[in-house]
């Protein structure tokens, strides 16, 4: 398989249709996809993925042009006078911000998870509210750590998450609602995906649709963890959920907090906003979705997985095989002989065939006339 620059440039596209498609759809239409975010966001760490193989596949549809890659003539030029191509230099520069990006998430991760360890709570029996929900919602076994740090309530961790609470004054509704939107993300195994979208996005720094587009689903995430954590609850609950949202999120800004893994609370203006007014509308309190309207959303990723996957433009070239065949027609090598109104056209001092008119291809080629043809004889 030849490597290309056709996957790149495809899946940039791709990557930059979804990120305005999902805006649109979380923005303007105001609707989430609820219980199929998860679905959406593996989908696009896929072709997140198929970005990371500059191979074209035995059933790629590749679309040949003359102009769309033809700055990839330059990226297989070698560097000056060495043996190193451009196209090496820019994988190594690739590869060495992948492997700096992974070793700081790593670093950050462990040092984290290290000091966490003296916040463990033993006994949860010594905090009756907080036993009492997560018995109600049958993750007792779910480690806790309560942390004197001005940060929101967090599920850290793939392999062995943890519950993180701040040393918080929580109401008891506030600490209903913050421990059951954590609970949600750790059922639903949102930490993993997050751990995997993190790990692409290490590999991925160089593209910044990438960000943009991990930002909206994480938005989009949090969005449908609302709706299964109000669920059927009236309107009352819904204003004190966004209540509970609001005072952690001036607790965690006031004092410069920080967040990693899945948080119930961000520390973005526009993303605070935009989940209350999710929480506030009457669509989202009903929660009645649109069965076709579903359907298309899940049309317009898959489409765009297949075309990510199966459509790549190339550079257009000629084989190998055709070019051993084949003889160049240039300046160096070829002339017209004009007689009287036709042209004969001479390659390699052979006559090829006669023309009526010079095309522009051939405006180039020089024309000499019968008599100097005879003087080469």
């Amino acid at each position: 398989m030849e490597v290309t620059l056709g996957p790149f440039i495809t899946c940039f596209a791709t990557i930059l249709f979804l990120t305005i498609y999902v805006f649109f759809t979380i923005h303007v239409r105001k609707e989430v996809l609820y219980g199929g975010t998860k679905v959406l966001s593996i989908l696009i760490s896929v072709i997140l993925i198929r970005m990371l193989i500059p191979f074209n596949f035995p059933f790629t549809i590749t679309i040949p042009s003359h102009k769309l890659l033809s700055l990839e003539i330059m990226v297989f030029e070698r560097v000056y006078d060495t043996k190193v191509t451009w196209v090496n230099l820019l994988f190594i520069i690739w590869v060495t911000g992948a492997i700096i990006q992974i070793t700081r998430m790593s670093v950050k991760m462990y040092r984290v998870k290290t000091s966490l360890y003296p916040f463990r709570i033993r006994d949860l029996q010594k905090y009756p509210e907080l036993h009492k929900v997560l018995q109600q919602n049958g993750v007792l076994d779910l480690p806790v750590c309560i942390v004197p740090a001005n940060i929101s309530p967090v599920i850290i961790g793939a392999f062995h998450p943890v519950f993180v609470l701040p040393e918080y004054d929580f109401t008891e509704k506030e600490l209903i609602y913050a421990c059951e939107h954590e609970i949600w993300h750790y059922k639903n195994h949102d930490h993993w995906l997050r751990l995997f979208v993190d790990l692409l996005l290490c590999v991925q720094w160089f593209n910044p649709f990438a960000y943009l587009l991990n930002n909206e689903l994480a938005l989009g995430i949090e969005i449908a963890n609302d709706q299964r954590v109000l669920g059927k609850r009236d309107k009352l609950n819904r204003v004190e959920y966004a209540e509970c949202i609001l005072k952690i999120a001036r607790s965690i800004k006031e004092k410069h907090g920080e967040y990693i893994g899945v948080p119930f609370v961000g520390i973005r203006n526009f993303e605070i906003k935009t989940r209350l007014d999710y929480i506030s509308s009457d669509k989202f309190a009903a929660a009645k979705r649109n069965a076709l309207s579903k359907a298309m959303q899940y049309v317009v990723i898959v489409a765009a997985l297949v075309v990510s996957f199966c459509i790549v433009p190339e550079r257009y070239h000629v084989d190998d095989e055709v070019r051993e065949e084949t003889v160049q027609i240039t300046f160096d090598n070829s002339f017209f002989l004009e007689d009287n109104v036709e042209y004969k056209l001479f390659v390699n001092g052979e006559y090829w065939f006669t023309l009526t008119y010079i095309p522009e291809e051939f405006d180039e080629l020089p024309i000499y006339k019968e008599d100097i043809e005879d003087e080469k004889k």
